[in-house]
């Protein structure tokens, strides 16, 4: 993620605004709007299933809401995503200040 804000950099107010408490807090610094794509519930395809019947969620292991899927083990190793139900796209905006080797922050909706 700081690989690309340095390669394309964009400055807004905020740029030199700590990030946090303190002296020596980093900056916010240059930034970058990404659209990040929100989806609640995955399909997956069976082609040898009868017509209409070829696509079916995929459920968590314990329930059936398909929107409650948090990681990997949530559902079995071998199921497939083939599709996943759009709900919208959002714009977040990243700033290289908070962006570390282990977390990268962002901010819901472009605040430039």
């Amino acid at each position: 993620m700081v690989a690309f804000i340095d390669a394309h950099p964009l400055y807004d107010d905020w740029q030199h605004t700590p990030s946090g408490p303190g002296v020596g807090a980093p900056e916010f610094g240059p930034h970058q709007v990404i659209m990040v794509y929100l989806w609640d519930c995955a399909e997956t395809f069976s082609p040898s299933a009868p017509a209409g019947a070829q696509w079916s969620l995929v459920l968590p292991n314990s329930g059936t809401d398909c929107s409650d899927i948090h990681q990997s083990t949530d559902v079995a190793p071998s199921t497939r995503i083939d599709r996943v139900h759009l709900v919208t796209v959002v714009p977040f905006t990243f700033y290289r200040g908070l962006v570390s080797s282990n977390k990268i922050q962002g901010f819901w909706g472009a605040r430039s």
